[in-house]
């Protein structure tokens, strides 16, 4: 049956309820909830990252305005990559405050391979395309056999729970299934929403890892370009001072990890 965009139109607007949808309404009010109560009992978590991921926006928005020819591949290459880097990193942060803890994971998932390729092309500037697709005859991107032949980093646990969480929601389905077998389920199967400490702890824990990373990543890469830039002397020593402070932290949680 065809059907014209007027008639679809006059359709669609039939069907709309006069009043706010109330699944909509519910998400909200837990959203609100669940961001008050974090803001309440982890005021250190939120304000760590806003600060420190302020600081490392505006250090690379500085670069900017800065001649660049005399720049390696991989300087420029990694100053293209890192907005959107950035921009998935923060997505990652508010959904862990709105309680989306595996969507937050997901994210920070993408956050975390995109760092990654940005270390490959300083190894390997001649095959930078390989980041982004494969080519016949060139050097292939495998980002696990990268970090632990080239980098020689034991981050495997790290990936793989990110990877687990990523593939489907793996963990909290087949869980769900499992505990249907055994006749330990007792539903209803609904969306749900619920404030989990231990589930929350994946995406705070891993935001501020990955906001480390990627902090001290762009300082053993342009600090000699703050050196020359608009950045006054105390942004310039406070971003040394950042650096300093994640990577101590991140010693522990590699620590933790292991």
């Amino acid at each position: 049956m065809n059907i014209s965009d007027k008639e679809l139109e006059r359709l669609m607007i039939e069907t709309q309820n006069d009043n706010p949808a109330k699944t909509t309404i519910d998400i909200l009010e837990y959203i609100k909830l669940h961001k008050t109560h974090v803001i309440r009992h982890y005021p250190g978590y939120i304000k760590y990252f806003e600060d420190y991921y302020d600081v490392l926006n505006s250090a690379m928005n500085c670069l900017n305005y800065l001649p660049k020819k005399s720049w390696p591949r991989f300087k420029s290459l990694q100053h293209i990559l890192f907005p959107e880097t950035l921009k998935t990193l923060h997505r990652a942060f508010e959904d862990c405050l709105d309680g989306y803890y595996d969507e937050s994971v997901i994210l920070l998932r993408s956050v975390y391979e995109m760092y990654i390729r940005m270390i490959f092309v300083v190894y390997y500037p001649e095959d930078w395309e390989a980041i982004f697709f494969k080519q016949k005859g060139k050097r292939a991107f495998n980002l696990t056999n990268f970090v632990r032949d080239d980098l020689k980093f034991d981050w495997e646990h790290l990936y793989g729970l990110m990877s687990y969480i990523a593939h489907t929601k793996a963990q909290r389905n087949l869980n769900k299934i499992i505990e249907i077998a055994q006749g330990k389920f007792r539903g209803p199967i609904r969306l749900e929403y619920s404030f989990d400490e231990n589930e929350l702890s994946g995406p705070m824990n891993i935001s501020t890892f990955l906001l480390f990373v990627l902090f001290h990543l762009m300082c053993i890469t342009f600090q000699n370009d703050f050196e020359n830039s608009s950045l006054d002397e105390g942004k310039k020593t406070r971003i040394i001072k950042i650096d300093l402070a994640l990577k101590k932290w991140s010693l522990g949680y590699q620590k933790a990890l292991a």
